[in-house]
């Protein structure tokens, strides 16, 4: 989009094709009055979209500096040493406490056999044998370790009935067995307690607990929203839109997107509708998943063609479309998923705005944020979450 008589093409599936002076159009329209809905067509009813406070709190999630030393040793033993009272409250309040409680061992090293009934709390790692390994990669050729091990990908699944859980924390690591324990439902780094007993160096389990989700914690505001006179209050529910999956390529068909963008801006639907759900939404979050994975054999060219680089620009043109038309309607916060332009690991960090032009105008609205995300909307609601790539692992 370098000039004002560029197009943005979308493919046949779709009816929509927008210029770049209909995107400054927009831009305009957005600018006058960001909280309308639904106010372009005349017979339209024109409502005002509710105003929720909002407090950033993801700043603890973007790298303040880039190091590639480190390794995970230190956020699983910080993380142990922070449960482990919370984890032995929980187990002594589920299994008691006195003559008939199991006894607790402080360290997985003060394990013995025939000590009777004990609890521990550790970390869980899962051995699972069909995950593919880095070192052997290296150790085997190419083609045997290819029909050793599965191939990577989306679909992979490595559990097997062979996969077994270990207890570790500082001092030292144990193996779990017994018919109640499910192996299938642990990951690796969950922090739990253990009860059961030690027998040949392995400690059957009788039971596990889990230290249970934390209580939330009191909003910074006090009064939830800022509601706009004569629509809000009297309790009327106020709402955020949560989306995802946008996955867009040089091929996407646009059209339900803008299904999705007319129905933000309140052009969809009966006007008891707009009034008393689109006009309530006041904050939209875009959980990642925005553009779909490249042709591997494309990034890795050197050299791209004309028609390779237009390929590889048409997404992102595509996005910051989408994006512009909805961050003149709705605040708005943009997550980077598993294969939008940023970092691979986490905390993936924001999105740059000069990827998307257009929409980084709306610098009131608009908002590229961390993976994870964390925010107060509404005063008294905590929005804790990602894009989805922890979840999906462990499915």
């Amino acid at each position: 989009m370098a000039g004002g008589g560029d197009v943005v093409d979308v493919p046949s599936g779709s009816s929509i094709r927008i210029t770049t002076a209909m995107l400054d159009n927009i831009l305009r329209n957005g600018e006058e009055n960001p909280s309308a809905v639904g106010q372009e067509d005349e017979g339209e009813q024109k409502l005002q979209r509710v105003r929720l406070s909002y407090t950033p709190t993801f700043q603890r999630f973007r790298a303040k500096t880039r190091t590639f030393t480190q390794q995970y040793s230190h956020m699983y033993t910080n993380r142990l040493r922070l449960m482990r009272p919370m984890l032995e409250a929980s187990a002594q309040a589920k299994w008691g406490t006195g003559g008939m409680a199991p006894t607790l061992c402080k360290k997985v090293i003060d394990l013995v056999d025939g000590a009777g009934t004990v609890m521990v709390v550790g970390t869980l790692f899962k051995d699972m044998p069909l995950r593919p390994s880095l070192l052997d990669e290296y150790r085997d050729e190419a083609a045997l370790q290819g029909a050793l091990q599965p191939a990577a990908g989306p679909n992979t699944n490595y559990v097997s009935g062979e996969d077994t859980l270990v207890l570790e924390d500082e001092s030292g690591r144990v193996s779990l067995a017994g018919p109640s324990l499910a192996v299938g439902e642990f990951v690796t780094g969950l922090v739990v307690a253990v009860k059961g007993h030690v027998e040949g160096g392995v400690l059957t389990v009788a039971d596990v607990c889990v230290a249970g989700l934390p209580s939330q914690e009191e909003g910074p505001e006090e009064g939830a929203a800022v509601e706009v006179e004569g629509e809000g209050g009297g309790g009327n529910p106020r709402y955020v839109l949560l989306a995802s999956g946008f996955k867009l390529n040089e091929k996407s068909d646009l059209l339900p997107l803008q299904m999705l963008i007319e129905y933000v801006q309140g052009h969809v639907g009966s006007d008891a509708h707009k009034r008393d759900v689109v006009s309530r939404i006041g904050r939209l979050i875009v959980a990642g998943d925005l553009l779909a994975p490249f042709d591997d054999s494309l990034l890795r060219e050197k050299h791209m063609t004309a028609k390779q680089q237009e390929d590889f620009a048409l997404p992102f043109k595509h996005l910051d479309l989408v994006l512009t038309q909805l961050a003149s309607a709705v605040p708005m916060d943009v997550m980077p998923g598993a294969d939008d332009p940023s970092n691979s690991t986490l905390p993936q960090q924001p999105i740059h705005p000069c990827l998307l032009p257009h929409a980084a105008r709306y610098a009131s609205s608009f908002h590229t944020v961390p993976n994870p995300y964390e925010a107060w909307i509404g005063g008294d609601r905590l929005f804790l979450g990602g894009s989805g790539q922890v979840p999906e692992d462990m499915a």
